[in-house]
């Protein structure tokens, strides 16, 4: 089972180079906002960067860091 939606065009709004480097992930849409999981959830920076370059408001949750690195191997290593 996966934490992260099952539509791909959903989980690369962000480039992967945002993705390792902000280590935020886009998981799904919950109604008409984006569902973001960030190592820090804190940095209000990449939030509000994130909200413009996507054009959604968002809900901000917490993901432990390896669960990021699982991401990283499912969906961008190759």
């Amino acid at each position: 089972m996966t934490l992260f939606a099952s539509d791909e065009s959903i989980l690369k709004l962000l480039p992967e180079d945002f993705v390792e480097k902000k280590k935020t992930i886009i998981m799904s849409m919950e109604g008409n906002k984006l569902a973001v999981a960030m190592v820090d959830p804190s940095d209000r920076y990449t939030i509000r960067e994130v909200s413009l370059s996507t054009g959604r408001a968002l809900n901000v949750y917490c993901i432990p860091y390896f669960e990021y690195e699982l991401y990283l191997r499912e969906h961008f290593v190759q």
